[in-house]
C-alpha cells in the first residue's frame, strides 16, 4: 500500500529527532532508533513502488527487515535490563 510523502516525512523527522536524542549506547535508545529505521525503510518501500525496480525494492524492505530484527533484539535486551534494575532495587530474585 502507498503511503503518501506527509506519512514519510513524519517519520523521517521523529528519527532525526531520536538520533539527535537517544542514547545508542543503551538498548533502549538502540531499539528506538532501530524501531524508527524500519518503520522509515519499509514506508520507503511501499512509496512509488511501481516505478522502483524490482531490485531496490527488495534491498529497502531487507534494509527495514535488518532494522526490525535489530529493534527486537535490543527490546529484548531492554526488557531484561530493566527486569534486573527492578529486582536489584527491590531485592527480589528471578
Amino acid at each position: 500500500m502507498p503511503y503518501t510523502v506527509e506519512a514519510t516525512t513524519l517519520v523521517a523527522a521523529a528519527l532525526d529527532d531520536v538520533l539527535a536524542t537517544a542514547d545508542r549506547a543503551t538498548p533502549l535508545g538502540e531499539a528506538q532508533v532501530a524501531a524508527l529505521e524500519a518503520a522509515h525503510k519499509l514506508l520507503e518501500a511501499g512509496r512509488s513502488s511501481a516505478a522502483r525496480p524490482p531490485e531496490e525494492r527488495i534491498e529497502i524492505l531487507r534494509e527495514a527487515l535488518g532494522s526490525a530484527r535489530a529493534a527486537v533484539v535490543a527490546a529484548a535486551t531492554a526488557t531484561v535490563v530493566a527486569h534486573d534494575m527492578t529486582r536489584r532495587v527491590h531485592g527480589t530474585r528471578p
